[in-house]
């Protein structure tokens, strides 16, 4: 992983600052409790750039919208209640990026 990451990642959501000022992040990748070594080193870094980005947009670890949506009575049974739950939160653009070995991959999904 690279050091250089967040302002990578600031560099890419420049391009859609201009439309969108305020984006939702939602940042995939290892959780908290993974024992992993290499895993825990990316849940680090997911907190680095979370906080980071926060400042200017709405970020967040799907584990979070989880547990909001457990607390919202909303069915969770499956991964395709984030899309439903984001679109509902109005999200405008959904970037999500997520940590594999030795690479951050983003993917950006407009509304």
């Amino acid at each position: 992983m690279k050091d250089s990451e967040i302002s990578d990642i600031k560099n890419m959501l420049k391009v859609y600052k201009s439309s969108l000022p305020k984006l939702t992040i939602l940042l995939l990748g290892p959780g908290k409790h993974n024992a992993d070594l290499y895993a825990k080193k990316c849940y680090k870094k997911r907190c680095q750039i979370k906080n980071e980005l926060k400042r200017e947009h709405k970020v967040f670890f799907p584990e979070d919208i989880y547990k909001e949506a457990k607390r919202d009575n909303i069915d969770v049974s499956n991964i395709l209640f984030l899309e439903n739950y984001l679109i509902k939160n109005e999200a405008d653009t959904v970037v999500m990026l997520l940590f594999s070995y030795q690479n951050l991959y983003v993917q950006i999904f407009p509304s």
